[in-house]
């Protein structure tokens, strides 16, 4: 198949959410301009200031951290777990998203030659999310070791209710 210089390369950048990595390496080795036309679309489409891209999803991974944060402040068991489980969730949005920088760094490892000149500030934008990825886990990582250090979480208000046989509890309770 060969690419075109009028048509494929600006179909990629289209299709470019449909494709599997796989898919965009073949791609990229098939002609330069393909290449070409890949990383900058993925420049655009994930390193850029679009909604779709890793500094986007680490902002609003942010309010997430933040409403964990809040809940473990709370030190209700209840807002306690639900803290717990949205850190796992945060890690795994992290790990995900440190793999995808990793791609976009093989992608401009192997074929970011064919930018020239622009290859700086695509390698630059790269760089930005991977540093702002990692302040966030390390924030992560704080939040959780704190989780983990804090008081193991008592019995809830609502589950000694449930629990009581009626009436307040006695001193023998």
């Amino acid at each position: 198949m060969e690419c075109q210089p009028s048509a494929l390369p600006q179909l990629l950048p289209q299709v470019l959410p449909m494709m599997e990595w796989s898919d965009i390496r073949r791609t990229c080795l098939a002609q330069k301009h393909c290449s070409r036309s890949l990383v900058q679309a993925v420049h655009q489409r994930y390193l850029g200031k679009m909604p779709t891209s890793v500094r986007a999803r680490v902002q609003r991974l942010g309010q997430r951290l933040s409403g964990a944060q809040a809940a473990q402040a709370r030190g209700a068991p209840e807002a306690l777990a639900s803290a717990a489980v949205e850190i796992t969730v945060l890690q795994q949005c992290t790990r995900i998203l440190g793999e995808n920088c990793e791609k976009y760094a093989d992608l401009l490892e192997r074929v970011g030659f064919t930018l020239g000149d622009d290859l700086e500030p695509v390698s630059d934008a790269l760089l930005e999310s991977l540093e702002q990825l990692q302040s966030f886990a390390d924030a992560l990582a704080r939040l959780k070791s704190a989780a983990e250090s804090g008081p193991p979480p008592g019995i809830s208000c609502r589950a000694r209710r449930e629990g009581a046989t009626g009436g307040y509890p006695s001193d023998d309770d």
